[in-house]
């Protein structure tokens, strides 16, 4: 019906009026939550044994109907997971299909971090959360800190007020004081240990600072005492050294001077001795010979530089150079059919750059040998550009 009125006297029982008809009626003005006064009305506090709550008496509204607890209600949570924590919520329900109000406990499931299980508010029921209690993992009570009292929370429970002029807060100020008053030997307990903690290891600190300072100090100061020692005792050994260093040298370059001077009159004396008894003896023609021999031999003895060679041998050669007759031209030394008499070394210098280049000097007399003839990679011929010089030279590297 889309209209509805109530509350009329009933002529021949034509006006019947059903529970929900007053629960409706109730409803419109009382709010849902439980009454405030007293201030512990349906109050949970922590049980007297094991893991246990009890309900206080109080009365609550739940959609126009009345619930009464006249007497402490013990309730008996579910034993504590041994790992991981839980919370249990402590509610009162309006349960349609049971036809009355009553308290029971409604269980999260353990997590590291649980979750309050929802409350279930529908046609058929409906809930008023009283408290959320913490069940510590393997929890053998319960404590009034692990309580959370939500008969404030209007979200929650709520306090009726639809005709009540004052509330009580003094139970839920209790609560918190009682909180308070529980944590506070706690905080100050860690507090003061903390700062011992600190102040002893500040002292252990400060007293290593103060004994390492004045280790290292005396460290330092024997070290320095003992390099000072050490130095001057080395550096007297050092002078004394060179001291007696000094006296020897001057001795032995005194001793030197005199073997000199000695030397010197004594081959000055045999010079002119020697000269005296041979300068009666040359001739010019015995004086021009020696000349030429002199000449000679100054002619050998000179090195110019006949010609460098560039080799793939990979490494520092061996060289030795040959002197040909009569194979001008030279492919060979006497060999693919370019003639020439017998092989003979002559004196030479070779001047080694890295592994692939060598730089061939010898007699001036040859020094007309400059064209070079690569016969292989170890030999290599030495012509004079002249047709009518028949001499060459004949290089051998390995």
């Amino acid at each position: 019906m889309s209209e509805f009125s109530s509350f009329f006297n009933s002529i021949g029982r034509d006006r019947r009026y059903l529970a929900e008809h007053w629960a409706n009626y109730f409803a419109s003005f009382i709010g849902n939550g439980v009454f405030p006064l007293p201030s512990v009305g349906l109050q949970v506090i922590a049980g007297n044994a094991g893991t246990s709550v009890i309900i206080r008496a109080g009365r609550g509204w739940i959609n126009g109907y009345f619930y009464v607890n006249s007497d402490e209600l013990t309730l008996q949570l579910p034993i504590a997971d041994g790992v991981l924590r839980r919370i249990d919520r402590i509610v009162i329900r309006w349960d349609l299909t049971e036809r009355r109000i009553f308290a029971r406990v409604n269980s999260s499931a353990p997590a590291s971090n649980p979750t309050p299980p929802p409350l279930q508010r529908d046609a058929d029921a409906w809930e008023l959360c009283l408290a959320d209690v913490l069940v510590n993992a393997g929890a053998t009570s319960i404590t009034q800190s692990s309580i959370t009292d939500n008969r404030w929370n209007t979200a929650l429970c709520g306090i009726v007020a639809g005709l009540v002029q004052q509330i009580d807060a003094t139970t839920i100020t209790a609560q918190f004081t009682a909180f308070f008053n529980e944590m506070k030997p706690r905080i100050l307990e860690d507090y003061s240990l903390w700062t011992d903690n600190i102040q002893y290891y500040y002292d252990l600190y400060t007293q290593l600072v103060v004994q390492g300072h004045a280790q290292f100090t005396q460290d330092m100061a024997d070290f320095f005492l003992q390099f000072r020692n050490s130095t001057t005792s080395q550096f007297n050994v050092f002078v004394s050294l060179i001291n007696g260093f000094t006296t020897d040298s001057t001795t032995a370059f005194q001793a030197f001077l005199v073997w000199l001077n000695n030397f010197q009159a004594q081959s000055s004396a045999n010079f002119n001795n020697w000269f005296d008894g041979i300068k009666g003896l040359l001739d010019d023609d015995t004086a021009g010979h020696l000349l030429l021999l002199i000449q000679e031999i100054q002619t050998f003895l000179a090195t110019d530089v006949i010609g460098t060679i560039t080799h793939n041998l990979g490494h520092y050669p061996l060289c030795t150079l040959y002197k040909v007759d009569g194979a001008a031209g030279i492919a060979g030394a006497g060999v693919y059919g370019a003639g020439g008499g017998n092989l003979f070394t002559i004196p030479a210098e070779f001047e080694i750059d890295g592994f692939d280049r060598v730089t061939v000097k010898t007699s001036s007399a040859y020094a007309s040998c400059t064209e070079i003839n690569k016969i292989s990679d170890t030999q290599y011929g030495f012509a004079d550009p002249d047709p009518d010089n028949l001499t060459s030279l004949f290089l051998i590297i390995r």
